[in-house]
C-alpha cells in the first residue's frame, strides 16, 4: 500500500497565512487554546500571531498574554516550528474580533452534535463553506479522492 503523504518532503519556506485567535475562559482554557492555535499553524504552515486574551467576566483579569507569559521564551521555543508575529501586518489591520463577531457571526454553525459524522459536515458544513469562501472541486486529488474540494481562499 502506496502511503498518501511523502514524510520526507520539506515543508513549504513561505508560510500561508496568518492564524489570529482571541480566547476566552480560565487560564487552563485559554492554555488549551494556545496550544491548538500552534498545532493549527503548524498544520496550515501559517503564521501564529501572538493570542489574544479576552477579559475574564468572572474574575475581571484584562491581563494580555504578554503580561501572563513570556512572549520571547514563547517565539524562541516555537522558531523551529512555526514563525510568530505580535500583531498582523498593517494591511490586516481590518482582522478584528469585532469584525469576525459581527460581519461573519452568520457563518457560524451552532447545532453540531458533539459527535458529529463527516456526514453531518458534508450536508451542514459545506454549504456553509460554499456559501462565504471560494471551494473549487479537486478531482485530481490522490490524497483526497475524487469529489474533493481544495480550499481556495477567501
Amino acid at each position: 500500500m502506496e502511503s498518501c503523504f511523502d514524510l520526507q518532503a520539506a515543508p513549504p519556506n513561505k508560510p500561508q497565512g496568518y492564524i489570529q485567535v482571541f480566547l476566552d475562559g480560565g487560564l487552563n482554557q485559554q492554555r488549551m487554546g494556545i496550544c491548538d492555535a500552534v498545532a493549527v499553524a503548524k498544520i496550515l504552515n501559517a503564521t501564529l500571531v501572538i493570542p489574544h486574551l479576552e477579559e475574564n467576566p468572572v474574575w475581571k483579569d484584562s491581563s494580555s498574554f504578554m503580561d501572563i507569559f513570556d512572549v520571547d521564551h514563547f517565539v524562541d521555543v516555537l522558531k523551529n516550528d512555526i514563525p510568530i508575529v505580535k500583531e498582523l501586518p498593517s494591511e490586516l489591520t481590518w482582522s478584528t474580533r469585532e469584525y469576525y463577531s459581527t460581519a461573519i457571526r452568520t457563518t457560524r454553525i451552532k447545532t453540531a452534535p458533539v459527535h458529529a459524522s463527516a456526514y453531518w459536515y458534508l450536508e451542514n458544513g459545506l454549504p456553509v463553506l460554499q456559501r462565504f469562501w471560494y471551494l473549487a472541486p479537486f478531482s485530481e486529488s490522490k490524497v483526497l479522492g475524487s469529489g474533493s474540494f481544495l480550499f481556495l481562499g477567501a
